[in-house]
């Protein structure tokens, strides 16, 4: 998690200044671009889907929402709060 916030803090400093609320997109397209390099379906949770997830034991300090959910992720989420992982869907 500390590389989306380190780069998170990078884009806000550069011209066009991205926020939190970009977050979800700018990971979407990150996947795409993973699955044309890689020639494999990346992006969602289904049958014949690359599938890395965690599960993570995260007690949000403020409310967390649609709209909200972003900043969560960056200033909220880290590792040691990692309980399990699931790589290629085992």
């Amino acid at each position: 998690m500390g590389g989306v916030t380190t780069g998170y803090f990078r884009c806000a400093e550069g011209p066009d200044r991205r926020s939190a609320d970009r977050l979800p997109g700018i990971l979407w397209e990150g996947s795409q671009l993973v699955a044309a390099l890689f020639g494999q379906p990346f992006g969602a949770v289904a049958p014949g889907m690359v599938a890395d997830l965690i599960v993570m034991d995260y007690v949000p300090a403020t409310p967390m929402t649609a709209t909200t959910v972003a900043a969560h992720i960056l200033f909220g989420m880290n590792s040691g709060q990692v309980e399990h992982v699931m790589v290629d869907g085992k």
